[in-house]
């Protein structure tokens, strides 16, 4: 019914949608005493705004959900203005809304959050890039936006290879490219760096950084059941969805299959990045949503028979609430 529903924008979409935002968010605006903000290990600008709100558990939570509830539009902007889907349709926004509330650690200002803010932005340049004469500005500023991602989020940073991927893809990976990505990615770090010195932090803060960074603490977690089985299933929907995906593009124009390619390695380098988590295992899966929020709106956009994309997202409705109700036994 709900998939149903977003196929095409209405007048009661915004409606409908902050209506299950908050029926999937009932628990942390209910239990928002247990979602405190974790500074551990955490990114110069995360820690500067999760300072802010440390100390106000129902603020957090509130400002997380209006937070998403501006992103879910975002992606929708995206999806639709570059033709990746039906200009009429709300699923990628929906999806991608449900996807982020998926348990209960993702409902409050967790870093991953503001990363996917300033690479929502990035990627949308990055697919602008096709069409664009002045390329190497829009280069630095991709650039640039992943690094400031990156200060909120440091496995962002790994989207950084997105970018160099995404020139290869349209025939721009030349000398002067790869340089102007490289400046927008150092510009921020740049500034971080003068004011670290000023404070007379530099040293501190570059061994503070060294020494949180790890490889590989993913094979150390345990996660519960309920996460494995809905990161299973997740799993088999991707694969399942990205096989469809190369039917769905067999037809369109080069430039849209280029840009579906570009999603689909910014999903490759979202499963990339889970090796340079150092904290933030239950929300880092955050990065996967905005790629798969995509491929999973074309899925049940396009598939023809509509009562298995009803079936499809019941059973993640119900797998993502059956999780939630587990943690409260």
């Amino acid at each position: 019914m709900l998939i149903h529903k977003f196929r095409k924008y209405q007048f009661s979409t915004p409606l409908v949608l902050l209506l299950t935002g908050l029926v999937l968010w009932l628990d942390g605006f209910i239990l928002y005493s247990q979602l405190s903000i974790s500074l551990a290990e955490a990114a110069p600008l995360y820690n500067l705004v999760g300072r802010l709100f440390k100390d106000y558990p129902l603020l957090n939570v509130s400002l997380a959900f209006v937070f998403l509830y501006f992103q879910a539009f975002m992606v929708n902007q995206l999806a639709t203005s570059k033709n990746l889907i039906d200009r009429q349709s709300f699923l990628p926004g929906f999806l991608y809304l449900v996807l982020m509330s998926s348990s209960f650690e993702m409902l409050s200002l967790h870093p991953v959050l503001f990363a996917n803010f300033f690479l929502i932005i990035a990627l949308n340049k990055i697919l602008n890039v096709y069409d664009e004469k002045e390329v190497m500005l829009e280069v630095f500023n991709v650039g640039m936006l992943i690094s400031i991602a990156g200060l909120f989020y440091f496995p962002a940073l790994t989207f950084f290879l997105l970018l160099i991927i995404a020139l290869g893809i349209y025939f721009l990976a030349n000398l002067r490219g790869i340089i102007a990505s490289i400046f927008g990615l150092l510009t921020p770090f740049l500034f971080l760096g003068v004011y670290y010195y000023l404070r007379d932090m530099l040293a501190l803060k570059t061994e503070e950084l060294i020494s949180g960074f790890g490889l590989f603490r993913l094979f150390q977690q345990d996660f519960s059941a309920f996460s494995k089985v809905y990161g299973l299933f997740l799993g088999l929907l991707a694969v399942f969805t990205f096989l469809k995906l190369f039917q769905y593009l067999g037809d369109k124009p080069v430039r849209i299959r280029k840009r579906y390619t570009v999603l689909m390695y910014f999903f490759l380098v979202s499963l990339v990045s889970v090796l340079f988590v150092t904290h933030y295992f239950k929300v880092h899966h955050g990065l996967l949503m905005l790629p798969l929020s995509a491929v999973f709106a074309v899925f049940f956009q396009e598939i023809r028979r509509k009562a298995w994309a009803e079936v499809f997202f019941s059973l993640m409705i119900f797998l993502i609430l059956a999780g939630k109700f587990a943690r409260l036994d």
